[in-house]
């Protein structure tokens, strides 16, 4: 088990990695940024999950994005070329391996499909529903960048949200 303090990170944008990471406990943030520069979040995750730049060690390239303790955290890791030599060699492995890339697809399927089908808006009220373990601890520039929006948007759209719950008054 490593510690990894918060603001530290546990694999670095542009270096070749072979480890992957299971959150015993803390948050960690997975991001980068576009070609003009702009933040990205992908995810974030809490304890019981894996955490890696996945396509770069399955293709054995530089990671793309930089995965970031938000908090003092706690990961257990085992490097890859060991994970693949486990499963080679425990048959009861490969379903253990199998729902981890199930569970990972899913996620991304979903994220990939509220891009396209919602709003910000839409996007938000998810995100904040399915998420509110981690919502007061991250700040609104992460939420904006995994949103997809500027910070300033993201205040606007909150504004919004809380005009439209507000009871009216006769």
């Amino acid at each position: 088990m490593r510690r990894v303090p918060r603001g530290e990170a546990f694999v670095r944008s542009g270096e070749l990695t072979n480890e992957l990471g299971y959150v015993e406990d803390g948050l960690f943030k997975l991001h980068g940024k576009d070609s003009h520069g702009k933040p990205f979040v992908v995810e974030f995750t809490t304890p019981g999950e894996f955490v890696s730049d996945y396509a770069a060690l399955v293709q054995g390239i530089p990671a793309r994005l930089t995965i970031e303790a938000l908090e003092d955290s706690l990961i257990s890791s085992l490097s890859f070329t060991d994970y693949q030599a486990l499963i080679k060699t425990h048959p009861g492995l490969h379903e253990v391996a199998r729902n981890l890339l199930e569970a990972l697809v899913v996620k991304l399927s979903e994220r990939e499909f509220h891009f396209l089908t919602m709003g910000a808006k839409e996007r938000y009220l998810e995100f904040a529903a399915r998420r509110q373990d981690i919502l007061g601890r991250i700040t609104r520039n992460d939420v904006a960048a995994y949103l997809g929006i500027s910070p300033e948007s993201l205040s606007r759209l909150k504004a919004q949200i809380l005009r439209e719950r507000r009871p009216q008054r006769l």
